[in-house]
């Protein structure tokens, strides 16, 4: 584990996002829905959202993925996985 003190706000917080996450910006994910997994998509972006819960089970992680055809939208880790 690093010092907290080494590093920004905001990088501490990318650094803890990105360490809870199993996904990284730039992977290759599809939809687990059966219907929609034909729809492949790249992430690009991974926030940690603040929540009132005191459990962090990785609900509190939003992924923004650029698809294939051409949408951006803001997902859930349970509903993507790796291409």
């Amino acid at each position: 584990m690093f010092d907290r003190r080494l590093f920004s706000r905001a990088s501490w917080g990318k650094y803890l996002t990105m360490e809870k996450s199993a996904f990284k910006v730039g992977d290759r994910v599809v939809r687990n829905d059966p219907a929609l997994e034909h729809i492949v998509g790249v992430i690009e972006n991974i926030r940690q959202e603040v929540t009132t819960k005191q459990d962090s089970s990785g609900d509190d992680l939003m992924i923004f993925v650029r698809w294939d055809n051409g949408v951006y939208s803001c997902v859930s880790p349970k509903f993507i996985r790796h291409a």
